[in-house]
């Protein structure tokens, strides 16, 4: 194989390699839904609610996504400005709380309110399977093809450890209470709490922007 072919086939390689990296997130939506009867058009003001143990989590969660919504032109409270600080938002009591976030949405004249909480973290062994680079454009005649088969890269299967976060988002309206748009998510290996956020919120903003919604 001649050095400028060998050249710009690992140039091709590097590119789509860097712009797979600059194109993926490692956060997806699942199962995204809209109400279809939902007539309010895009919404004007919203409340954001991370339901976290921990509260530098969920402050951190709510102001990420607030900034976002302030970006698409709508009002955004967070929580933690709304609710009295004395009320523990946390998954054992979130339902028990459920009037005093109603009536402090209302207070701020909040359309609706996005809801966030964990729902599992799950840890998965991958197998990857072994694979065979090789040059098919070389296999005209034998002359063309025995130089390159030195160059054919074999790599053995393998196995890989991999974490998984998996949350669920609800958008509900604040008058009727009904549920207007939801979607569960799963993270991939995340390196830190605030990657997850960041990610996540950069897939919710894309399907409530194609739903209509913001």
């Amino acid at each position: 194989m001649n050095k400028t072919f060998k050249y710009y086939r690992t140039l091709a390689t590097i590119s789509l390699f860097l712009l797979f990296l600059n194109s993926c997130t490692p956060t997806k939506l699942i199962d995204a839904w809209k109400d279809k009867s939902y007539t309010g058009g895009t919404l004007k003001s919203v409340m954001v609610l991370g339901v976290a143990n921990n509260p530098r989590n969920r402050k951190m969660f709510e102001e990420v996504f607030s900034k976002q919504f302030k970006g698409h032109g709508v009002e955004a409270v967070t929580s933690f400005e709304a609710i009295p600080k004395d009320v523990k938002l946390d998954k054992e009591n979130i339902k028990s709380h459920k009037e005093i976030i109603k009536a402090a949405a209302i207070k701020r004249g909040v359309e609706a309110i996005l809801v966030t909480h964990l729902v599992a973290v799950e840890e998965k062994e991958v197998y990857h399977p072994p694979t065979y680079e090789l040059a098919p454009q070389y296999y005209h005649g034998f002359d063309d093809y025995y130089p390159v088969i030195f160059d054919n890269v074999y790599t053995p299967g393998y196995y890989s450890q991999h974490k998984y976060i998996s949350l669920e988002s609800n958008l509900y309206d604040i008058n009727t209470e009904k549920l207007i748009w939801s979607a569960s998510s799963k993270t991939t290996d995340p390196e830190s709490v605030n990657e997850i956020i960041e990610s996540l919120c950069k897939e919710v903003m894309k399907s409530l922007r194609k739903n209509g919604l913001i």
